[in-house]
């Protein structure tokens, strides 16, 4: 699954925000406070967020957004149900990245960046509004998923922009090493399929790994990678930019990366199926869902 976002700013094009101008390392902090404020369905709006949202959906179908310390539920149909303000971290945490569990959890990176750092897993329910730390380290982390009932993540070092670390959280908190890969940590986005190995894009383009961190497979892209998908059956989707503001899309398959027409604007998209993917575009002074086919003819853009 950013470059960065404020609370109804841009996002950028990893699935997770990412943190800028972070520096030392610091302490732990105790995460405190009331639980996220919700609204039901019924106040919601029907046109999506009306800002772009990084784009997730757990192993039980639900679809989430993230922008900023905001977080949607949407519909297939791109209806906001659900809105939930991630008021309960103390300031400067800023969340960082989302990933989609089971059982009404949403997991988020959380990182110190009060000019130190250091990063929290953490586990919010959004039934009981309450949360938890799942993981902790010092250093910052970024985008995550949930594989079984462990979180694989990405840890980076504040200076360092040429390679970062895969690493896994088991429920008690345990960190584990996976794998150490090239490119931007703050940068990088990763999803899991079903059986629980994980894709990664790098600094060359794509990495799959093993439950246990080995690489299974790797698949070249034209330009830096930007976001990815993974659906329930193992397809593909990532989008690559080229120093320019529009992005390119790419189904990947065992044949390597094949374009695709796309919004050019896509700030994060999930599989709704394995035909049709929901992608949220625009900026900060207007956005929108919207869907997209992933087996379109590529325009020539």
């Amino acid at each position: 699954m950013f470059d960065g976002f404020d609370s109804r700013g841009a996002i950028a094009l990893a699935r997770r925000a990412s943190v800028a101008a972070i520096a030392s390392l610091a302490a732990a902090v105790i995460l405190a406070g009331c639980g996220g404020t919700t609204q039901a369905g019924g106040d919601a709006p029907t046109g999506g967020p009306g800002f772009p949202v990084a784009l997730d959906r757990g192993p039980d179908g639900d679809i989430w957004g993230l922008g900023g310390s905001t977080a949607v539920e949407i519909d297939d149909t791109g209806r906001v149900e659900r809105r939930i303000d991630l008021d309960f971290l103390p300031s400067p945490l800023t969340i960082t990245a989302v990933s989609v569990g089971t059982d009404d959890r949403l997991f988020l990176s959380a990182v110190w960046s009060d000019g130190d750092a250091f990063g929290d897993i953490v586990a919010y329910d959004v039934a009981t509004e309450e949360h938890t730390v799942r993981a902790h380290q010092e250093g910052p982390v970024g985008d995550l998923t949930e594989v079984g009932d462990d979180i694989v993540f990405i840890s980076f070092a504040a200076d360092d922009e040429s390679s970062f670390t895969v690493r896994r959280a088991n429920p008690t908190g345990e960190i584990a090493d996976l794998a150490v890969l090239p490119g931007d940590g703050r940068r990088a986005a990763i999803d899991a399929d079903p059986a629980g190995t994980v894709v990664v894009t790098t600094a060359a383009g794509l990495t799959r790994l093993s439950t246990t961190g080995a690489t299974l497979e790797e698949w070249p892209l034209p330009a830096d990678a930007a976001d990815l998908a993974v659906s329930r059956e193992g397809r593909m989707l990532a989008t690559t930019r080229d120093g320019a503001s529009c992005v390119d899309w790419f189904r990947v398959d065992a044949t390597g990366p094949v374009p695709l027409d796309g919004p050019c604007d896509a700030a994060g998209f999930v599989w709704l199926d394995e035909q049709t993917v929901l992608v949220s575009t625009g900026d900060e002074n207007g956005a929108e869902l919207v869907q997209m086919a992933a087996y379109s003819s590529p325009s020539g853009r």
